[in-house]
């Protein structure tokens, strides 16, 4: 079946929560717990902040965010799920995204892009180990996130890298991992729900 996780940047919810409006927040939760009941989950993002005094701010507003939505998870029965922003694969792939980042923005060393202000080097996909030490102060939401885990029938990536890499060689072009992609969830969706 589906799981539902309500998301802890962008979420109506919280939006709504910081607005002070505890009843509306809670009244548009309740309908998505009724459609999606114990598959309803309140996601919580941490990272390894290394903020320092210049982004004091960010720091305080992302654990306030990360307060409210917790309250209101327990305060309307749902769980909480660990996660993490990724947007490298490992951390010392930071410099290369970050150049990136400055190409596609058509800036130089000494400019930073838009999408930089709240980047960190930290949001790159981090080991089990690494999750269990940032969400040491709630172990429920390391729980969820490998009850979740075990439910998802997932793809084997390997597979798609193999077939990608023989592709490139032989003069394919980019759309080949979109057409891979699609074909596996049209798949697996077919499978699903005969």
């Amino acid at each position: 079946g589906l799981i539902c996780i309500a998301g802890f940047e962008k979420n109506e919810f919280a939006d709504l929560l910081l607005k002070n409006n505890i009843k509306k927040a809670d009244e548009k939760l309740k309908k998505w717990i009724n459609i999606f009941k114990d598959d309803m989950f309140m996601e919580i993002i941490r990272a390894y902040h290394v903020y320092g005094k210049e982004n004091y701010r960010e720091y305080e507003s992302s654990r306030y965010r990360e307060e409210i939505l917790m309250e209101a998870a327990r305060r309307n029965g749902i769980g909480i799920v660990a996660s993490n922003n990724v947007s490298h694969l490992s951390a010392k792939d930071f410099y290369s995204y970050k150049m990136l980042l400055q190409i596609s923005a058509m800036s130089s060393k000494e400019t930073k892009p838009l999408s930089e202000t709240s980047l960190t080097c930290e949001y790159y996909l981090k080991s089990p180990k690494e999750m269990d030490a940032l969400f040491s102060d709630t172990s429920e939401a390391i729980i969820n996130t490998e009850v979740i885990s075990n439910r998802c029938d997932l793809i084997d990536l390997n597979r798609i890298k193999t077939a990608s890499e023989s592709n490139r060689k032989t003069g394919g072009n980019k759309s080949f991992y979109d057409k891979k992609l699609s074909k596996i969830c049209h798949d697996k969706a077919a499978e699903l729900y005969k």
